[in-house]
């Protein structure tokens, strides 16, 4: 079956996410995707991350998840 993980609670989400060995903060980063639908951009403004930074996190997510984004 596959997982949709825009069905998911953000409980439930957060606890696949971690099954799957991503860390917190790469979590917060997917929470805010998939469930708030912020852009790339918006997640790096408001947490202020770099653009390096957001990569690594979408790398992680899409790697870790086998999802695209």
């Amino acid at each position: 079956a596959k997982i949709d993980l825009y069905k998911m609670s953000e409980e439930e989400l957060r606890n696949y996410a971690r099954s799957k060995g991503l860390s917190e903060v790469i979590i917060d980063t997917l929470i805010l995707k998939v469930l708030h639908n912020y852009r790339w951009v918006d997640i790096m403004n408001e947490r202020n991350y770099s653009k390096t930074a957001i990569r690594y996190h979408k790398k992680q997510i899409i790697e870790k998840l086998s999802i695209t984004l």
